[in-house]
């Protein structure tokens, strides 16, 4: 079988099973199971496939087409200008979580001092890493409590050389009064679980692969949001800031809670869809 004939028969095989972008998705596979680049599956498109390559290829194709996420499968995911490594257990980023990132970078443009940024629920690390790669001048406390999602934030330290700025701790965000000092942070950025526990919008392959703890929240999707404002506004400078990802439906909740606790509401960032996403909060001088 050749390259190009594999491609279409799983263009075929997703499309009946109506994947949104089956093409996209076949050769996304294709191309990343062989670790080549994707213009590679045409100027290659008549090579004949190895029995070694068509058997790694068809079983990846068959883990696609039982519901697991793609990037599980390659191992990796593109965010922001960086290919973070990723997997089972640890949430995929997403690109609009790419928004917390262009944020905070317009926020902090022509910095001339170090600044102190924690992560809170680092995850892979996209948000954080994603922001030492970007500015020379930041250090970086990534607060994860999953062991599993911790080993993946380790490879993509490892990975882009950052260990000397980053320091792990691997902590619930609620508990950190008990590790970290009051007004420790000049920033904080977070993308925490937002999300209702029976929300019926959440994809089937969503809630049966990726961490729940790193989707679903309490209080019908506001309860880490809730303590991550308390806890941050405690660790924060005067004057710090907080930029952090919610949900589409939940800036009014969000901007009345945070004001409640003393955080002056700066603005709303939306999404490509047009939709509410992140928020940049302030904390008053006390």
């Amino acid at each position: 079988m050749t390259v190009a004939q594999f491609v279409e028969e799983t263009h075929f095989q997703f499309k009946q099973i109506n994947f949104i972008q089956p093409r996209t998705e076949a050769e996304l596979l294709v191309a990343g199971i062989l670790n080549w680049p994707r213009i590679h599956l045409m100027t290659r498109e008549t090579e004949l496939l190895s029995s070694a390559q068509w058997v790694v290829l068809d079983r990846g194709r068959t883990r696609r087409l039982q519901g697991e996420p793609l990037a599980y499968i390659l191992g990796e995911k593109n965010f922001y200008k960086s290919s973070f490594v990723v997997g089972p257990g640890v949430l995929i980023p997403r690109p609009e979580t790419e928004i917390v990132v262009e944020t905070v970078l317009k926020l902090t443009h022509g910095l001339r001092h170090h600044l102190k940024v924690a992560d809170f629920g680092a995850g892979s690390g996209c948000i954080g890493l994603s922001l030492l790669l970007e500015q020379p001048l930041f250090s970086l406390m990534a607060v994860e409590s999953s062991d599993e999602a911790i080993r993946y934030l380790n490879k993509n330290i490892n990975k882009f050389h950052l260990y000397n700025r980053v320091q792990v701790l691997p902590r619930r965000v609620e508990r950190l009064s008990q590790f970290v000092k009051e007004n420790e942070f000049d920033l904080i950025v977070a993308n925490p679980p937002y999300i209702a526990k029976d929300d019926p919008s959440v994809e089937k392959a969503v809630r049966e692969y990726e961490p729940p703890a790193a989707l679903f929240s309490p209080d019908q999707g506001f309860g880490a949001m809730k303590s991550w404002l308390e806890m941050g506004i405690r660790l924060l400078k005067n004057e710090g800031y907080m930029v952090m990802e919610i949900g589409s439906n939940q800036e009014s909740q969000v901007k009345q809670f945070a004001e409640h606790l003393g955080w002056e509401f700066l603005y709303l960032q939306k999404d490509l869809a047009g939709l509410p996403r992140v928020v940049t909060l302030k904390k008053i001088e006390e």
